[in-house]
C-alpha cells in the first residue's frame, strides 16, 4: 500500500512541479547526447567514442556507462519500501528530486534515429539499504507542442551492481543484486 501511495505522490508531484515555471525560463544541461551521431542498425558512436546499442527491449545500453545528464543536489530524503526479491523481502530507499524550473535534456530515441528532447520535471534515485543506487527515473514531458504535457519515464539503471549505469530503459525495477 505505502509503494502505491508513493507512486501516486510521485505522479502527483510530476505534473504539479510543471506549474511553477513562472518565467519560462529552462536548464539546459552540459552532458547531452552528441546529435550528429547516427544509428548504424542498432549501434550508434557518439563524438566521444563511446558505443550505444539498442537492444530492441526498448533499451539503450553503453558499455562505457550513462552520466546523468544534470547534477542531483547534495542533501537527500529517503523513503524505505520493502520488495520482494526472488522470494525474500528487500529493503529500497528512494529520493525524489523536483527541479525548480524544468531541465531541458536530450535522450537517445529507442527506435527512432537522432535525439529526443524533454523537459524534466523530477528525478528518483532508487538505492539499495546502504545508500548504493542502482537506478535513476526520469520525468519528463516531451518537447514537441503536440505531446506536450504527456509524462515520459526514462531510467538509467545499474543492472550487475559495478556501480556502472550501463542501461537507459523506460522502467526501473530492482535488480537481483540489491540485497
Amino acid at each position: 500500500m505505502k509503494g502505491a501511495v508513493l507512486l501516486l505522490i510521485a505522479f502527483v508531484g510530476s505534473t504539479c512541479v510543471g506549474c511553477r515555471q513562472e518565467d519560462g525560463r529552462e536548464v539546459r544541461p552540459q552532458n547531452a547526447v552528441d546529435q550528429s551521431a547516427v544509428w548504424t542498425n542498432d549501434t550508434r558512436t557518439l563524438e566521444d567514442g563511446a558505443v550505444i546499442t539498442r537492444t530492441g527491449k526498448g533499451e539503450i545500453i553503453k558499455t562505457s556507462g550513462w552520466q546523468l545528464p544534470v547534477p542531483l543536489p547534495n542533501e537527500e530524503k529517503y523513503h524505505a519500501t520493502t520488495v520482494i526479491i526472488q522470494g525474500r523481502p528487500v529493503k529500497v530507499l528512494n529520493s525524489p528530486f523536483f527541479p525548480q524550473e524544468k531541465l531541458l535534456v536530450k535522450f537517445p530515441r529507442v527506435t527512432d534515429d537522432g535525439d529526443a528532447q524533454y523537459k524534466v520535471t523530477q528525478i528518483i534515485e532508487f538505492t539499495d539499504e546502504q545508500k548504493k543506487p542502482y537506478c535513476y527515473q526520469f520525468f519528463a514531458e516531451d518537447d514537441r507542442p503536440v505531446y506536450s504535457g504527456v509524462t515520459t519515464y526514462f531510467s538509467y539503471r545499474d543492472d550487475d551492481g559495478d556501480g556502472t549505469f550501463e542501461t537507459l530503459g523506460q522502467s526501473c525495477s530492482v535488480p537481483a543484486w540489491v540485497n
